[in-house]
């Protein structure tokens, strides 16, 4: 076929012919050998034919002559170029582009040069009243008979939205080349049509490497096996999200974001894939993984509070500390656990700590079972996505606080005995200052310490020279034994004493003084005097004491007080012959012999521990004893701390007969009693039916019945809290929904009453949970049947609920009944009021209620079923953990 660009290069009267043979097929065509409207080679007509024609073109024509003079244009061009019209006439270059010499690049130039059609695309900035266009020339050269160019025809097409969709697509295509994340394009059989430059860098391939391969060979997650599978799912749902993980081509494999989108384009399918690469992200996941397991497994509680003082997370060491679970200590607030904060004072106390940001304080804690213990508590105000909180860490002090009081007590006593030393105690700082002294220093100098302190320390001798060269001597060679020295009193009176020093360190091991001592030879026997009078206080203090207080090293003792003896009946003298474990009941001896040996030998065991002793007269007590080894007379001695807790013992034995006691009332009931009120009710129940009794009479017999069932319905009752308190009975997934259903027709036929009871489930909700469940949901229904008269509507609604990321089964069971006082709904489900008394209540199934539903892990509550008005009947609603899936 030919091309119609190629009539350009044809004489005009061949194209009229060949235009009136078209005429006439169409004519015969039609059954009509006459032409009315066609005057063949009428010249005149066929110009107007072809005038027509050339005006009927949509893009814009120009015939120019050699010189580039503009002949004609069609009105395409005129409506373009109406600012500079009449156009023909003007040279091309000035009408169309406004310069005054022939474009650089003309394709009409080179259409008549090379007398072929050329084509050119540039941007039209010249049109008149409208953006800049772009547009495309076709320039195609006129030939006459002789082969010579006589001019040119220019079609010029208006390209400018091509041009934009070609501007679209390639910024698209650049922005995916070189986009952040990984792109792939995949045909249906797997096959790679494109990669971006992501892709190729993270995957260690080149792009000539995997375009045209298939995706299996270059990522595992991809299986011939299941890829048909996977395409018609990509299919199904349109859109995929997801995390995977891609491998390298060197074998490594590394965490990704994955989004999968099905397309159709011109009628073929595809997947455009697109990959981030979430290595980061997942190595701040982990660090956050890690991050909790160390705070859950800290040996610090720690836990998060909200502005209302409720917790809202523990960590594993809170719960061990105080002894809950970390469901109960969820449903706790700050001022549960620690007895210095009250409901009241918590608002202010939170506000402080939000105005200053971080809190240290001492306080007290108090566990599950009322035992309080020092604490330090760190809290820090948080403010996490718009939420405040109070984090804090808490530090079980009470072993600290032991051993500072054993410090303060040690440092007491080491600086009782410095102070109470007769030899002059100095410390020297490497530069020869003195830093510290003791009160013999400032008796032996006749100076006060502030007076000493900062001084140097040769100044005070007889012979300045000699005394720094000793104490060079100490810092050089780290001590200086028995050195001859003569110190000067303020009134000249000089004292002969014999230096010892030594270096002292820090913890860095550095060398930050020395300790020296003088002792005043002269002196001897009032320094002797003196230690006397120092062991004299101790023993005075041990003596007057109500505590037992023994010294002991080696097997023996060396100091034992009178309460010791008054406490066992051996005297100082039996004691003196005895090993220190001799009095040790023999279920202990061995214990207690292997503590003290182990103690004095530096190994840890226990400070503090509980034994039996055998008195002279063989009576057996307990005793707590509290040792701590210390240096006495330069030697290790074991300092032990006794106190008699025979009482508490015997205190606790009683406790525990009290308890088995009550469990034999408990079973004594549960059988015996039980059994007895079987009987009553049986024969009660026969009266009714057998005997022919009046009103009266059936209404005599029907009371005690009533208080029979009541009372078995009370020990029934008992016996399943004793369940629920000893955990006999074991937990399984409960179907709800199920379970209601089947408990509502068991009220449905009340004699004598019209009682409706619509159960509405919005949910199939399964908890976790035992078959007393079932108990929680009758006492509610039965009670409001109970105590109500007449007609009765009671609605049953379950639905799920989500607090947090935590799932929950929701039971609303609500009546139209007399309801329950505010007065009443929070004593309902107790059985002691706050001063401890019993609750003056029949029964306890709201008890009972209250305590299965907190074993379960839920909480129950009653409201008014109008708000503000509890005549109208009561509304109880349970929510309980939705079961994991």
């Amino acid at each position: 076929m030919r091309c119609p660009k190629d009539d350009f290069h044809r004489p005009v009267e061949e194209l009229i012919e060949e235009l009136n043979e078209l005429r006439r097929k169409v004519a015969v065509r039609k059954g009509d050998d006459a032409f009315p409207d066609c005057r063949a080679g009428d010249p005149a007509y066929d110009a107007d034919i072809l005038s027509k024609a050339f005006d009927s073109v949509q893009d814009g024509l120009s015939i120019l002559d050699r010189d580039l003079n503009v002949i004609r244009v069609n009105r395409v061009m005129e409506e373009w170029y109406r600012h500079m019209t009449p156009i023909p006439g003007k040279k091309c270059f000035f009408a169309y582009h406004g310069r005054d010499k022939p474009c650089d690049v003309c394709p009409s130039l080179r259409a008549m040069e090379l007398k072929t059609a050329q084509s050119e695309i540039h941007q039209l900035h010249c049109v008149e009243g409208g953006e800049p266009r772009w547009i495309e020339i076709f320039a195609y050269p006129m030939i006459d008979d002789r082969g010579n160019v006589t001019g040119v025809v220019e079609q010029v097409r208006d390209v400018t939205r091509r041009k934009e969709i070609d501007m679209k697509l390639k910024m698209t295509q650049f922005s995916v080349d070189r986009a952040a994340d990984m792109a792939v394009w995949l045909d249906p059989d797997g096959t790679i049509r494109y990669v971006n430059e992501a892709y190729c860098k993270a995957s260690g391939y080149a792009y000539d490497e995997l375009i045209g391969h298939k995706i299996f060979g270059v990522n595992r997650n991809f299986d011939v096996s299941n890829w048909a599978e996977h395409w018609e799912e990509t299919k199904r749902r349109g859109s995929m999200t997801f995390e995977s993980t891609n491998w390298r081509k060197d074998g490594t494999v590394f965490p990704v974001e994955v989004t999968i989108n099905f397309l159709v384009y011109e009628g073929h399918e595809m997947h455009c894939t697109f990959a981030r690469d979430i290595t980061d992200r997942k190595h701040s996941e982990e660090s956050l993984r890690l991050m909790q397991h160390m705070i859950d497994q800290t040996l610090d509680e720690a836990s998060l509070a909200g502005p209302d003082g409720r917790f809202v997370y523990v960590n594993d060491a809170k719960c061990r500390s105080l002894g809950y679970t970390r469901e109960e200590l969820l449903s706790l607030y700050v001022w549960d656990v620690d007895p210095d904060m009250t409901r009241e004072r918590w608002p202010e106390a939170f506000q402080d700590l939000k105005r200053r940001g971080s809190i240290k304080v001492e306080t007290l804690h108090r566990g599950k079972d009322g035992r309080q213990f020092p604490a330090e508590v760190w809290t820090t105000y948080l403010n996490f996505q718009g939420k405040d909180y109070v984090c804090a860490f808490v530090r079980d002090t009470t072993e600290r606080k032991k051993v500072e009081n054993a410090f303060r007590v040690a440092s007491a006593y080491n600086r009782s005995l410095i102070e109470a030393s007769v030899d002059p105690l100095v410390t020297i700082a490497p530069d020869g200052r003195i830093t510290d002294v003791n009160a013999a220093t400032e008796a032996v100098t006749g100076l006060p310490r502030d007076r000493l302190v900062g001084t140097d320390f040769s100044d005070y001798f007889t012979e300045p020279a000699k005394a720094m060269d000793g104490y060079r001597t100490a810092f050089s060679e780290g001590s200086v034994k028995d050195y001859p020295l003569e110190i000067r009193h303020r009134d000249g009176h000089v004292t002969p004493v014999i230096y010892n020093a030594s270096v002292y360190r820090g913890e860095s091991g550095k060398v930050i003084g020395v300790f020296a001592a003088a002792r005043d030879i002269t002196e001897r026997k009032k320094a002797e005097e003196a230690l006397q009078e120092s062991e004299r206080k101790f023993r005075v203090l041990a003596d007057s004491t109500d505590a037992s207080i023994i010294l002991y090293r080696g097997n023996n003792y060396i100091y034992v007080n009178p309460r010791l003896e008054e406490n066992t009946g051996y005297s100082k003298e039996d004691l003196a012959s005895m090993n220190f474990w001799d009095m040790v009941h023999p279920d202990h001896r061995e214990m207690v012999r292997e503590y003290g040996m182990s103690r004095q030998r530096g190994k840890d065991v226990p400070a503090t521990y509980e034994f039996k002793i055998l008195t002279k007269r063989g009576e057996t007590k307990w005793v707590e004893v509290t040792s701590t080894l210390i240096e006495y007379e330069g030697k290790p001695t074991v300092l032990s701390t006794v106190f008699d807790i025979t009482d508490r013992k015997r205190t606790e034995a009683e406790l525990q007969e009290a308890k088995s006691q009550a469990e034999l009332y408990l079973d004594l009931m549960g059988h015996d009693i039980n059994n007895l009120n079987q009987i009553g009710i049986g024969f009660l129940e026969m009266a009714l039916e057998t005997l022919k009794l009046s009103r009266e009479e059936r209404d005599l017999i029907a009371r005690p019945l009533d208080a029979l069932e009541a009372s078995t319905r009370l020990i029934a009752n008992v016996r399943k809290l004793q369940k629920v308190r000893e955990g006999g009975l074991k937990f399984h997934d409960i179907n709800v929904k199920k379970m209601i259903r089947d408990i509502v027709p068991r009220y449905a036929d009340v004699p004598g009453r019209k009682v409706s009871i619509n159960y509405t489930a919005g949910c199939d909700c399964v908890v976790r949970g035992n078959d007393l469940l079932d108990d929680v949901f009758s006492n509610i229904i039965g009670n409001a049947i109970k105590h109500s008269r007449g007609a009765l509507n009671i609605d049953v609604f379950v639905s799920n609920v989500k607090i947090g990321e935590r799932e929950y089964c929701l039971v609303a069971i609500e009546d139209d009944g007399p309801g329950i006082p505010d007065s009443l709904k929070e004593r309902l489900f107790t059985r002691f009021d706050e001063s401890g008394k019993k609750e003056r209540r029949k029964g306890i199934g709201m008890y009972l209620v209250n305590t299965l539903v907190h074993d379960f892990h839920g909480k129950v509550w009653v409201e008014d079923r109008v708000r503000g008005d509890h005549t109208r009947g009561a509304r109880f609603m349970i929510m309980l953990p939705a079961a994991e899936k």
